[in-house]
């Protein structure tokens, strides 16, 4: 049965607004995808690169009669100044996404977050400037935060807008795979420069030197996405179409009711989405070498194998919710991941006992059930506004999410006065999987929706 939309939205008629686009976009689709693609890997690089990258580093921005609580707490603040500057830099570069176009705005931001990873990457230690090493750390983490948050604004409509309507769950779960793609990339040099950088203290080579090389690399990453968008990724012309219109104000239409409604239903979804995939992220490295007994080499390796089977599953994922719907997907790995998901995690932490290839084998199948609700991140935001407040929309629906979420440490101090604190990591896949369940009910079916006459209703 073929899922339909409700009062709120429309469905796909073949909307004869859409026609004169269809061949132009057809062509422009496979460079706006992999523009797409390129920037989430990019952004998402410069995310794990301090919890990957930097963590066997930090003795070299920390004094050393900095007790370990308060070690801890500042590399936290490393870790979230990023979310913190993310909100920011949706609602600068949504509004710009939707006033000056996706193209430009995406453009500004890729060079913003490249340049900004570069200087982390020559900055100095503790010994050369002291706590002002570290505050420019943070300082780096929160701006290269406000150009990662505009990445997404432009880049994702722009594909989205460029993919036909039965295709865009397929092309919405490839470019999430740029979330696994990058973790993997990190992970990978991460590994190789440790092997002919020793880690240890302030001194050490990894300390001194090593570390820079995966952030320095990250330039790669941007030149590429820079010169991808320059030379072959034209204007949405979905974008282009609705700026005709000289009476909006870039920005204001997504506080109408209607739209304003739809961002509370995506931030509520979205919430839950992040909050379990964060249980993997950063909270499964724990749980492998604390509770499943693996080093930190072999559970880094683990983790890479769950993740490159990911650049598999999202695609494959997507046109499955293209298939069956948006609502009834979302509803459906919610459930999916709330029960065998969580039970594939408890699992995992009373696997102390077990071969490396049990517990690796419940690794892999916990991070594929858990993060399995992202997979439509991109295309089911993208497709909850229309054009004129896409940008703004889907960064601030997307960007927003994270904040709750990046509290899972909060979180689960909190939950382990109730249970016992080595399972807080199973509660929080529970709570975030009835999250994502709230969410996705308040919500209507979007896979049907044609972007031409979703436009034309919101006009009107």
């Amino acid at each position: 049965m073929r899922p339909t939309a409700d009062s709120d939205h429309v469905l796909a008629t073949g909307s004869a607004a859409a026609a004169p686009n269809a061949d132009r976009e057809a062509r422009r689709r496979p460079a706006a995808v992999m523009g797409a693609l390129f920037t989430v890997v990019s952004d998402n690089y410069d995310i794990v690169l301090p919890v990957i990258a930097l963590a066997p580093a930090t003795a070299y921005f920390y004094a050393d009669d900095w007790s370990v609580s308060t070690r801890a707490l500042i590399s936290s603040w490393v870790f979230v100044a990023t979310f913190l500057g993310r909100p920011i830099g949706a609602i600068v570069f949504g509004v710009l996404a939707d006033w000056i176009g996706r193209r430009r705005t995406t453009i500004a931001a890729i060079a913003g977050f490249g340049v900004t990873t570069v200087l982390i990457g020559l900055l100095p230690g503790n010994s050369t400037w002291g706590i002002g090493a570290l505050i420019a750390l943070i300082a780096l983490r929160f701006v290269d935060g406000i150009f990662l948050g505009g990445g997404y604004t432009g880049a994702s409509p722009l594909a989205m807008e460029a993919s036909p309507r039965e295709r865009r769950g397929f092309f919405g779960g490839l470019i999430q795979t740029g979330n696994n793609i990058a973790f993997v990339l990190v992970c990978l040099i991460t590994l190789l420069v440790l092997q002919i950088a020793e880690p240890g203290g302030p001194d050490a080579a990894y300390s001194l030197w090593g570390w820079r090389i995966p952030f320095l690399l990250s330039s790669v990453l941007t030149i590429a996405a820079l010169v991808h968008y320059l030379k072959n990724v034209k204007e949405s012309e979905a974008w282009k179409d609705t700026k005709k219109d000289a009476s909006r104000t870039p920005g204001v239409g997504i506080f109408h009711p209607t739209h304003l409604r739809g961002l509370i239903q995506v931030f509520i979804w979205a919430t839950g989405v992040f909050l379990v995939i964060n249980c993997v992220i950063a909270l499964m490295p724990g749980v492998l070498t604390q509770r499943s007994g693996l080093s930190w080499t072999t559970s880094i390796w683990v983790l890479v194998a769950a993740y490159g089977l990911g650049v598999l599953w999202y695609p494959t994922l997507g046109a499955l919710s293209q298939r069956i719907g948006r609502r009834r997907y979302m509803i459906g790995v919610a459930i999916i991941c709330g029960t065998c998901g969580a039970g594939c995690y408890y699992l995992l932490i009373r696997a102390g006992d077990s071969s490396v290839w049990t517990v690796a084998l419940l690794a892999i199948v916990t991070s594929l059930l858990v993060t399995a609700p992202g997979a439509i991140l991109t295309v089911y935001i993208t497709e909850r506004f229309p054009t004129a407040v896409r940008g703004v929309g889907f960064g601030m629906g997307y960007t927003l999410a994270l904040l709750p979420a990046a509290f899972y440490a909060s979180y689960q101090r909190w939950l382990g006065d109730l249970i016992d604190p080595a399972y807080t990591v199973v509660a929080l896949v529970v709570i975030g999987a009835i999250i994502q369940v709230i969410g996705a009910l308040m919500g209507p079916e979007t896979s049907v929706l044609h972007f031409a006459d979703e436009d034309a209703r919101a006009a009107a």
